[in-house]
């Protein structure tokens, strides 16, 4: 009857065992290998060019649209926000820079007359940021395909280095999927044993 105490022990392994070989399939082997005639090969290596597709895919259509960017680079706002720095150099331009190309039309201008300038150039600026920002996002959209730009870089992942990475930043978790794996075995386990026991 010594042997029924070996069952929850045996069963809390077995289950931390299961644990620590899907952590290890989750990326042994890195390449495709033939084991017995089956192709065996660690499941992110296997999978790496479909989540690739899918996660480029995901991405451009849910965080990277080109509408979206193109709303929020177009937006007035941003325009509000470099006024300041735009109307500073309007008025540098139109009070010196001018008067030193052209001093004879600086001679003419005055305060009130540079004020109106630079007036009618602020809302002419107003008018035409969006339609100037819209064309250069445009012709970025043509040059760039978001979805392809991802699937590329994850594409090119080594497998050794996302594994490093997960390990990194999951060692926690990975130890408590195994210490949980680990208890609810030994509880099976000494549940089957109280069973047997009781049976016998």
């Amino acid at each position: 009857m010594s042997w029924l105490f070996l069952i929850p022990f045996t069963s809390a392994f077995s289950c931390w065992l299961v644990i620590k070989f899907f952590f290890t399939i989750l990326f042994h082997p890195y390449n495709a290998k033939s084991i017995l005639g089956f192709k065996v090969q660690g499941i992110l290596p296997a999978k790496q060019s479909s989540i690739a597709a899918q996660t480029g895919k995901f991405v451009a259509e849910e965080f990277l649209s080109m509408r979206m960017l193109e709303q929020k680079i177009t937006d007035p706002s941003h325009f509000q926000k470099i006024m300041p720095v735009i109307e500073e150099h309007i008025d540098d331009f139109l009070r010196n820079k001018l008067k030193k190309e052209m001093p004879v039309v600086g001679m003419l201008i005055g305060d009130k007359t540079v004020n109106s300038l630079k007036k009618v150039f602020m809302n002419e600026l107003e008018n035409l940021f969006p339609k100037i920002i819209g064309g250069f996002v445009s012709n970025v959209v043509a040059d760039l395909n978001i979805e392809e730009l991802i699937t590329q870089k994850i594409r090119g992942f080594s497998v050794n280095e996302m594994e490093k990475a997960f390990y990194k930043n999951f060692s926690k978790e990975q130890r408590l999927a195994e210490i949980v794996a680990s208890l609810i075995g030994l509880f099976i386990g000494a549940l089957t044993m109280v069973i047997i026991f009781c049976i016998r």
